[in-house]
């Protein structure tokens, strides 16, 4: 992660520093730079620029003391990945993408260094896909993130309007746009324990609509409009 990388990143505002006592330390260098650079740096080591988080991996016995002397900022170079960054030290920056209605993951393309892992206070995000390469820290899990929760956050930040979707107790959802209701009834669900947790292989990390008017949720959550069901008539 490169001086030109933050320079280049859009903030409206300078985020405040916090973590100098995390758990997960980093190296002198990159604090003074980053915070310097108006970013801010959580518990985990994770780094904030803008919008836009960065997940620190470590390589096998990192310590944050033991740098190249010398190293700076501007020695953090785009890894083979062309997605994270390596610095000196033994770290690999990952962008976490945390779109509204979507499950939060790494940037599409990313590949962790050998023997590189997350750190062990590592805290996912809820609905956070893991990717392939790597396991969460001992003891940690992921949080689900649910339909109705995704629906949440799209109606938070304007991408559909509030009050627009109802998850009904019996089940069904019902939609209102432009005074049309329709309402939809689940055709298939995963197993409870993987409910709000990205199914392995989906083609989304997002909701999808498909031609025949069904709606998958990448938990594998699927809802067809009732009129398209029943032969139509049911709104």
């Amino acid at each position: 992660m490169c001086a030109s990388l933050f320079k280049t990143t859009a903030f409206a505002v300078t985020l405040a520093f916090t973590g100098l006592a995390a758990a997960t330390d980093l190296p002198a260098y990159f604090k003074q730079s980053a915070v310097g650079m108006g970013a801010s740096i959580a518990a985990d080591g994770s780094v904030t620029v803008g919008t836009t988080r960065f997940v620190p991996l470590l390589a096998t016995q990192y310590d944050p003391a033991s740098v190249p002397a010398g190293a700076t900022l501007a020695d953090c170079t785009l890894a083979a990945d062309k997605v994270s960054y390596t610095c000196p030290g033994g770290l690999q920056f990952v962008p976490m993408l945390t779109t509204a209605g979507q499950m939060p993951h790494f940037s599409t393309g990313f590949s962790p260094m050998v023997g590189y892992r997350l750190a062990s206070d590592f805290t996912p995000p809820a609905g956070f896909v893991l990717p392939a390469g790597l396991t969460l820290p001992t003891g940690t899990t992921i949080r689900p993130l649910t339909p109705a929760d995704m629906i949440a956050q799209m109606e938070a930040v304007g991408m559909i309007p509030k009050g627009s979707v109802t998850f009904n107790s019996d089940g069904t959802v019902t939609t209102t746009l432009s005074g049309v209701s329709t309402t939809y009834t689940p055709t298939f669900m995963p197993m409870r324990a993987m409910q709000g947790l990205w199914a392995a292989g989906s083609s989304s990390y997002g909701v999808t609509a498909r031609s025949d008017g069904s709606v998958v949720f990448p938990d594998g959550t699927t809802y067809a409009p009732r009129a398209a069901m029943m032969g139509g008539g049911m709104r």
